[in-house]
């Protein structure tokens, strides 16, 4: 299994401030590793993440991925298990968040 960096478009859709938005977005990516054996020419995943009262992430569900595969949807559950146990900052007080994470694909 291919393992990508993930540099990767991370985008809030709950209301949030542009500059914290921005700075979870980097944290984030600059954190995640992919394994991508997925086909097609993008992978997206769609996942909540719901906080504890320490700000830590106590849930992250795959609400959506793309393509529908069952490759896809390991990537997508090795997604939220990296950002709930490595991936996710402390001190984010909006909870539940939903961020989409995507992905090319090289051909």
């Amino acid at each position: 299994m291919r393992t990508a960096v993930a540099l990767a478009l991370l985008a809030s859709v709950s209301p949030a401030q542009a500059d914290e938005a921005q700075q979870l977005e980097t944290k984030i990516a600059n954190c995640l590793r992919i394994p991508v054996d997925v086909e097609g020419p993008t992978f997206r995943v769609i996942f909540e993440i719901t906080l504890d009262k320490t700000t830590r992430a106590q849930k992250v569900e795959v609400v959506e991925y793309e393509p529908q595969s069952d490759v896809a949807a390991k990537a997508a559950a090795n997604l939220a298990m990296q950002v709930k146990n490595r991936c996710w900052p402390l001190g984010v007080k909006k909870s539940p968040i939903r961020l989409t994470f995507s992905i090319d694909l090289p051909s």
